[in-house]
């Protein structure tokens, strides 16, 4: 059950990478028309787009956060909890140190994963045991999610990067027919003041009405700092929420040449496989 609701979830932010890339197409179309044309935009993205320029760059890019999946489905739920920390460079290249906890918050796995942006390898110290795959297998597998997190994962290095990069091409004169435009195509945006873990945050949805799968975006107003990003769907009975905590999302003034390669530690066993599954 635990793995099959997991699967199912994974795939939440990759089926709905087409949605994601409505929103360059619908900033070309806003720019093909005269100002006239365009009339009040019913939302304003500026405090999104300077939120996520940090993601639509093609790096270095330095992350720290806290993810928490949660899932249910026929009366069954299941809960868990990591901490990862990131470094991260255009096209696919990353190091991430990845603690997994369980039940009682007591650490129940540590992995390290790292890719060159060829292959992806993942080492436990627990075991000593490695693996090495192609990165694109990697990605077939859903594992970006968990190694990576939303923010990395799915907007920097993933498809959610075309969404990143669009919001920065966004003007006031274009905004609203931008938002009509995903509209038209089942992307609805709405915006609003929320409190958040006792701080009054500025928090976007992107809702793809189509897939039953909602985005959020939790901003600090005063300064664009991209607090928190969920996900939450329901799809084949399973209702998911996941949600990233960022601590660290920054710029590294220097990374190491050996960031983004991996050197079996001495005695280390290499295996067929390694997943980054806690289950």
């Amino acid at each position: 059950m635990y793995t099959s609701t997991r699967l199912a979830f994974a795939r939440l932010p990759f089926t709905c990478a087409a949605a994601l890339t409505l929103l360059p197409l619908a900033i070309g179309t806003a720019h093909a028309q005269s100002p006239a044309q365009i009339g009040t935009a019913p939302a304003d993205l500026t405090l999104l787009k300077q939120s996520l320029a940090l993601l639509a760059s093609t790096g270095p890019l330095q992350s720290a956060s806290t993810l928490q999946m949660s899932g249910s489905k026929s009366g069954l739920s299941f809960t868990f909890r990591e901490q990862v920390s990131i470094i991260a460079k255009q096209p696919g290249k990353f190091r991430a140190e990845v603690t997994q906890f369980s039940a009682d918050n007591s650490p129940q796995m540590r992995l390290l994963v790292v890719s060159d942006g060829l292959k992806v390898w993942t080492y436990r110290p627990g075991t000593n045991q490695y693996s090495v795959r192609s990165s694109k297998s990697f990605h077939d597998a859903n594992d970006d999610m968990t190694a990576l997190g939303l923010a990395v994962g799915g907007f920097f290095l993933g498809e959610g990067h075309d969404l990143a990069v669009g919001l920065q091409s966004i003007t006031k004169e274009t905004t609203a027919l931008t938002l009509q435009e995903l509209t038209k195509n089942g992307v609805v945006v709405t915006q609003r003041t929320e409190g958040v873990d006792g701080e009054d945050d500025y928090v976007y949805r992107l809702g793809l009405v189509s897939q039953g799968i909602t985005y959020r975006f939790v901003i600090n107003p005063h300064t664009a700092i991209l607090r928190q990003v969920e996900l939450a769907g329901k799809q084949n009975g399973v209702t998911m929420a996941f949600r990233e905590t960022i601590t660290t999302l920054t710029k590294p003034t220097s990374i190491a040449k050996t960031a983004f390669k991996f050197v079996p530690p001495p005695g280390a066993v290499k295996v067929a496989a390694l997943s980054v599954d806690p289950f």
